[in-house]
């Protein structure tokens, strides 16, 4: 099919075709509306270039699945928490072949195209699964490529893409509701690093300062920790608690790896856990049951949020491309749990 058929059929000249179907970019030098023309017609004709790249431009059903993670988990998928996510991805796609790629989460990928993750820039995928704080210029990237997105664990209100979360707000209650039930009213708390905007992390922050307004409890700044989202966040926590005038009765943990630090480092300054100090976490990882004391935490169903992931972006891939990417942003909640287990107790002077 010559490129003159294409361009008549979308209104366009055949340059701008031209310059469409071999941008390595997925942009050329159109404009959005019209690439969006162009891409209809090549599909309305039954176009199917031998450049693969091209092709899954214009088909993106066709080409292939990558699961995306910041360089900023520099573990990688040997974090436990994604490497859960990522369990429940593979699962879900059965035989299906799944890519796996970081991307850079500081650089402006609209100033440095080339600097894109490999499966995008090559176009062998064309279906992202993605989990970790997002790379805005990243997905405006995808977008313009005509890749179908699926973000995990964060919400990303962006047109036509797809969000799955697990319910941090009812979780963020719950733990609350316990530890006040418990009869806890100093409550100090790891808030994660200074600064981020992070969905999860301004979910449970906005619930917290709601629920203990509600309950007319004060939160003093020196009950505010900021830090990491891993032990070292916990550890720090612990020697500030130490320091603080009138110290807490409880401790909550935005993650089970903030938790497992604090638990340590609470023993070796003497501190009994939960006889002095409660401390819960957020994740239920595999190793919250096997702390000692267990931790009392909120599970997060990790390995739905993969499998729900999949099934959300295969629907996508039923819908007409024009309608996805029009549609509003979709957010799926997936709910959370309570598991109560050793490291609470009412405060010894309750």
């Amino acid at each position: 099919m010559k490129v003159t058929s294409i361009a008549r059929a979308a209104g366009v000249s055949p340059g701008a075709v031209s310059s469409l179907l071999t941008s390595p970019d997925g942009r050329g030098r159109v404009s959005p509306k019209t690439r969006e023309v162009i891409l209809k017609a090549c599909r309305d004709l039954g176009y199917r270039p031998k450049d693969p790249r091209a092709l899954n431009l214009i088909y993106p059903e066709l080409g292939g699945y990558c699961f995306l993670l910041p360089q900023s988990v520099t573990d990688g998928l040997r974090n436990p928490y994604y490497s859960h996510i990522f369990a429940g991805v593979v699962e879900a796609l059965a035989t299906g072949q799944v890519m796996f790629c970081q991307f850079d989460d500081s650089i402006d990928y609209r100033e440095h195209p080339e600097a894109l993750p490999a499966p995008l820039l090559d176009g062998t995928a064309t279906k992202f699964l993605c989990a970790g704080q997002a790379n805005l210029s990243l997905l405006e990237a995808m977008q313009e490529k005509n890749a179908r997105i699926v973000y995990l664990s964060q919400y990303q209100p962006l047109q036509g893409m797809t969000s799955v979360v697990p319910d941090y707000a009812s979780g963020t209650r719950q733990t609350l509701a316990h530890l006040i039930g418990l009869g806890h009213r100093r409550i100090a708390f790891c808030l994660g690093p200074l600064g981020a905007n992070a969905y999860n992390i301004l979910e449970q922050r906005r619930t917290i300062e709601a629920v203990l307004t509600e309950h007319g409890i004060p939160l003093p700044p020196e009950y505010c920790f900021f830090g990491p989202l891993g032990p070292q966040g916990g550890i720090d926590a612990m020697d500030n608690i130490t320091r603080c005038k009138e110290r807490p009765t409880a401790l909550y943990c935005f993650g089970d790896g903030v938790a497992a630090g604090a638990i340590g480092r609470a023993q070796q300054l003497g501190l009994r856990v939960p006889e002095d100090i409660s401390i819960t976490g957020f994740d239920d990882l595999p190793m919250a049951s096997s702390l000692h004391p267990s931790l009392t935490t909120v599970r997060i169903p990790i390995e739905e949020i993969g499998q729900t992931g999949v099934r959300e972006l295969q629907a996508m891939l039923q819908m007409d491309p024009e309608e996805v990417v029009k549609r509003a942003p979709r957010k799926v909640v997936l709910p959370t749990s309570l598991v109560v287990r050793n490291s609470t107790a009412a405060p010894a002077r309750a």
